[in-house]
């Protein structure tokens, strides 16, 4: 899969850990090598935009998606002051390719490189000539790898890989396994208006470090646990030859909106091709078990992830 679409920026400098740790709502102290998923929020405690945060041998590597880019950059650069930081756009490996299923370690490793072992990992390799930086992703049912090269290589690492034995897949793969992943997309799941426990993401958040932009609220929201709204999956309980509803639709309890699906698909599963989604709901809504619908068509919580 061609991901394009990612985008990452280095920050260098002497400060570059404390003043990361004041930015982003997980912890920089990272060994080298290592990654983690991060928000970054406003003072009152609401999304901003959401990154990975890698540490390598020249310091730190945030990605994020393009359509965020140039927001989270703008972002950060407001906030350094006096401090021995430098952000600068990746230019070296701009381009990313991502290899995902079952037997995609051994098609790398076949290929040539060694993939990592843990998730959020990264590890050096060549494939074909083309150097990549290889990173075990975490957001995905299957295996996934992604591949950062220079862009200028994407073709010559494509037919390498499909050389080695990969299939090409485009946009409406990626988006099942996201969604069967049951992984959050900012700007589509999540919005600006959501604090970080309604996102289900936990794994954005590290109460044991110092203080960052938003954590006041995050911690009053920790202590109290004052959480009314989070994400869920969703089984669509569709009759044949009916469509599926549209990403943005009501869902519905006693006539009343009580959330909202954000992401839908056919996804093939075990069991047969089922209609899901992702949405943004009222917890009491879920707890108190009364039926639930979307434009006419029941639908049922269901755990996430789906596979």
């Amino acid at each position: 899969m061609d991901r394009g679409w990612r985008t990452r920026y280095r920050v260098t400098g002497g400060d570059a850990q404390r003043w990361l740790n004041g930015m982003v709502t997980n912890t920089a102290e990272l060994a080298p090598g290592q990654g983690n998923y991060s928000f970054l929020l406003s003072p009152q405690g609401r999304l901003q935009a959401d990154c990975y945060t890698f540490r390598d041998g020249l310091g730190y590597v945030l990605e994020t998606d393009a359509c965020q880019g140039e927001k989270l950059a703008a972002w950060l650069d407001r906030y350094i002051i006096m401090d021995d930081v430098v952000l600068e756009p990746v230019s070296t490996q701009s381009g990313t390719l991502a290899i995902a299923g079952v037997n995609a370690a051994d098609l790398l490793s076949k290929a040539g490189v060694v993939t990592p072992e843990l998730r959020l990992q990264i590890a050096q390799g060549a494939i074909d000539g083309v150097a990549v930086t290889v990173v075990r992703e975490e957001a995905s049912s299957v295996p996934m790898f992604s591949l950062w090269h220079a862009a200028a290589q994407t073709k010559q690492l494509w037919d390498a890989l499909l050389a080695a034995g990969a299939s090409a897949a485009g946009w409406e793969t990626a988006e099942l396994l996201r969604i069967a992943s049951g992984m959050p997309l900012l700007g589509v799941d999540l919005r600006e208006r959501d604090l970080p426990q309604e996102t289900g993401q936990a794994r954005a958040l590290n109460f044991n470090k110092g203080c960052y932009i938003g954590q006041e609220i995050v911690e009053r929201i920790r202590s109290r646990g004052a959480v009314h709204r989070g994400l869920s999956g969703f089984i669509l309980e569709l009759a044949p030859g009916a469509q599926l509803p549209v990403a943005g639709s009501a869902i519905l309890q006693d006539s009343a909106s009580v959330g909202d699906l954000t992401s839908v698909a056919m996804l093939p599963l075990v069991e047969g091709v089922k209609a899901v989604g992702l949405g943004i709901v009222r917890l009491q809504a879920l707890a108190n078990q009364k039926p639930l619908t979307v434009d006419g068509i029941a639908v049922r919580p269901h755990h996430l992830p789906f596979l």
